[in-house]
This record gives structure tokens, C-alpha cells and sequence, in this order.
């Protein structure tokens, strides 16, 4: 069974990462990232955590407790094209959604992706904020 220092180099180096690039990410050193990767030193909880989150993989396959690297809750995501296909038949306003997304805005979700769930609860926050912000803004020019 893997350990968790190959689990990590293999992931880093999946996602085209140097351990340097890797510790800046989480503010920590190359020879933090090294020592990782090498067994000699293991990381808090909640860096352990934060890898999970980043690489998109559970905590237990970190930890190499199993060999299914996808996060629990990854399986309420799964869905087929057929499905896919299906509900987007079924709902138009929602066809045209995602005809409308672009290159950029694929970009732009790839990058919320990497982000810790409470960063990405603080973008919800200020995207709401500027949403209602110029909601009123044009009702206003609308008086």
C-alpha cells in the first residue's frame, strides 16, 4: 500500500508541481513539502486537510487507508452524459446556462475548485454582496 509521502509526490507531480510550487501554495517550505514526501515528517490535520481538498481526493487515500482517491461525498456527483443530457432537456433556462459558459468561466471555476471551502464561502459572500450591490444600482437608474 502507498504511503502518504508517494501519495503526495505522485499528486504533486499529476498537477505539474514543484515541491517549491507546492509549499507556496501552502505556505510552506520545499523542504517541508520534501520531508512529506520522503515519510520523515507528517502534517497537521488540517494541512492533511488542506492537500485533500486541493488534490480533490479523500483524506483516507492521503493517508493511504484506501485505494479509492475520490472524496465521499465525490459519489453524489457522479453522473452519466445520459443524465446529464436528460435533465438539460427537461430545462431549458438551464440549457441556456451552460451554452452561455465560456472559456473563461470554466477557467474561473477550476480556480474556485482549488480554493479551501471556507475561502469559497467567503467568494459566495462577496459575489452576493456585488450582485445585490448592483441590483440596486439598476433599479435605481430605473426611478
Amino acid at each position: 500500500m502507498n504511503t502518504f509521502g508517494q501519495r503526495l509526490k505522485v499528486l504533486r507531480e499529476e498537477k505539474k508541481l514543484s515541491q517549491e510550487e507546492l509549499g507556496k501554495i501552502f505556505h510552506l517550505s520545499q523542504s517541508t513539502i520534501a520531508y512529506y514526501e520522503k515519510d520523515k515528517k507528517q502534517p497537521s490535520q488540517k494541512t492533511l486537510q488542506k492537500f485533500a481538498d486541493f488534490f480533490n481526493v479523500s483524506v483516507d487515500y492521503l493517508l493511504g487507508r484506501t485505494n479509492n482517491p475520490k472524496p465521499a461525498y465525490s459519489n453524489y456527483f457522479d453522473t452519466t452524459m445520459e443524465e446529464i443530457s436528460s435533465i438539460l432537456s427537461k430545462n431549458p433556462h438551464l440549457l441556456k446556462f451552460f451554452n452561455e459558459i465560456n472559456q473563461q468561466d470554466i477557467s474561473l471555476l477550476e480556480k474556485i475548485k482549488t480554493l479551501s471551502i471556507k475561502d469559497r464561502k467567503l467568494l459566495e459572500t462577496i459575489i452576493d454582496h456585488m450582485t445585490r450591490k448592483e441590483n440596486e444600482e439598476t433599479a435605481t437608474m430605473g426611478k
